[in-house]
């Protein structure tokens, strides 16, 4: 709770730059959960693309047809889209750290 967080900050008498950096923390969690759902969703639309190719291929349509090759690029774009979200996703773990050491 980012409000008692501050609180405690300002009774303890903590610089306007820590209370900063608490309030910086807490937005980046907020925007860490929300890619996290996003990750979660683009890794399900890669593993229903995927049971799709799997399915096609086992029924016997070609490796090289429409449904195939549509399922296949849906599955390297949704995967693709989850890579960077986890990128992303790095960058504020480094940051939090970063502003948690200098507390």
């Amino acid at each position: 709770n980012l409000s008692l967080v501050v609180s405690h900050l300002k009774s303890r008498r903590s610089s306007d730059e820590a209370i900063k950096s608490a309030e910086r923390i807490a937005s980046l969690n907020d925007e860490r959960v929300s890619l996290i759902q996003a990750r979660d969703k683009a890794l399900s639309v890669r593993k229903e693309q995927s049971a799709v190719v799997g399915k096609l291929m086992r029924e016997g349509t070609a490796p090289d047809d429409g449904a195939v090759l549509q399922a296949k690029a849906e599955s390297a774009k949704a995967a693709e889209e989850a890579a960077e979200i986890e990128t992303k996703l790095d960058d504020i773990q480094a940051t939090v750290e970063s502003l948690l050491a200098g507390l």
